[in-house]
C-alpha cells in the first residue's frame, strides 16, 4: 500500500501577487517508554484538497496505559515559493530529521 519516503512535498501557485508556496513534510518518529509503538505511517492525498497527516496507529493499535506518554516527532517546513527538483532536494536535506 503506497510508497515509503523520508519526506513529501506539496507545491501550488496561489495568485499573481504572492506566487505560490511549498509544504515539505518529514515522516518523523513515534515512541513510548510505556508500550510498543509501530513505526509512523502517513496518510496523504492530492485531489480536491491536499492532506499529509501522521498516523501513529495507521494499521496497528497502540495500547498506551493510563498516564502513559506517546512522543511524536514530525517536521513541517513552510516555504513561500514553489520549489521543485534540485532546489527542493537541497532544502529537504537541510531540514531533515
Amino acid at each position: 500500500m503506497g510508497t515509503e519516503a523520508e519526506w513529501i512535498a506539496f507545491s501550488s501557485g496561489h495568485d499573481d501577487l504572492d506566487g505560490g508556496g511549498t509544504v515539505l513534510v518529514f515522516s518523523g518518529t513515534s515512541q513510548s517508554d510505556d508500550c510498543d509503538v509501530p513505526p509512523i505511517k502517513w496518510f496523504s492525498r492530492t485531489g480536491i484538497f491536499t492532506v499529509a497527516s501522521p498516523s501513529p496507529a495507521f494499521d496497528q493499535e497502540i495500547h498506551l496505559p493510563a498516564n502513559g506518554t506517546l512522543k511524536l516527532n514530525h517536521r513541517f517546513v513552510f516555504i513561500d515559493k514553489v520549489l521543485e527538483g534540485e532546489e527542493l532536494k537541497a532544502i529537504a536535506e537541510e531540514h531533515k530529521l
